[in-house]
């Protein structure tokens, strides 16, 4: 077992990973942090296939420049895996083979947001086909809700888009199957009168998603609803 933590000591903010030795939790290696007077954002931990821990963690500067780390446990310390990401926390895996991958974004012809997934070759980031997602047509920004790795060490996305500019989000899943991106399920659309919130996804034994999602009831977001789905297909 391990854990990353976000502490702060006197005044400032810094990242801590523990693993579980079996009696007691020991810190690997010293306190994580590379701008000394800058806050840190946002922390993730994910273990490789050999179960060394790899830990994400974003820091802001005082003009609001934000950058991401990555580091990997190489047994004795911490090693960067890719230069620094310039920007906020995005969603971070490790594909079948150890590989970093990332989400990103870019804006296309109509003034909408692409949704992007990258794969790290071990010099540079390459972007894994074409975008994904991006259903219906007009101004409707994609976003990968979720990026992670199946049973079978595929990469699988949630995406929420609205169908229509200005309208509820719905939720839908694909699958990257070396060469490009295919659906998993149909669309899952909200309830009537009902406003997706949050959503996470998983996939079962059979290749099936399971999908949680947290809905706004006319739009009140004080007034929640948590919906459990399953594909059927």
């Amino acid at each position: 077992m391990a854990m990353a933590l976000r502490e702060y000591r006197g005044g400032q903010s810094q990242v801590s990973v523990w693993h579980w030795d079996g009696v007691a939790w020991a810190a690997l290696g010293g306190a994580l942090k590379v701008n000394p007077t800058w806050l840190v954002n946002g922390v993730a931990l994910m273990l490789d296939t050999t179960g060394r821990p790899v830990v994400l963690w974003g820091e802001t500067g005082p003009d609001q420049n934000a950058q991401v780390y990555i580091q990997r446990w190489n047994g004795t310390g911490w090693e960067f895996q890719v230069p620094p990401l310039t920007g906020l926390f995005r969603g971070v895996a490790l594909d079948a083979s150890d590989s970093l991958i990332r989400v990103g974004a870019a804006q296309n012809s109509d003034g909408a947001l692409d949704a992007l997934v990258f794969r790290f070759d071990g010099s540079s980031w390459v972007r894994m086909g074409n975008r994904v997602g991006g259903l219906f047509p007009g101004t409707t920004d994609t976003v990968i809700s979720m990026l992670g790795i199946d049973k079978g060490g595929d990469t699988v996305v949630l995406l929420s888009e609205p169908e229509f500019a200005g309208e509820p989000e719905v939720s839908y899943v694909q699958r990257w199957d070396g060469a490009a991106w295919s659906p998993v399920g149909g669309l899952l659309r909200p309830q009537p009168g009902r406003v997706p919130l949050y959503s996470r996804v998983a996939m079962n034994e059979l290749g099936q998603s399971v999908l949680a999602r947290i809905e706004a009831i006319g739009g009140d977001f004080n007034h929640t609803h948590l919906y459990v789905y399953r594909s059927n297909n």
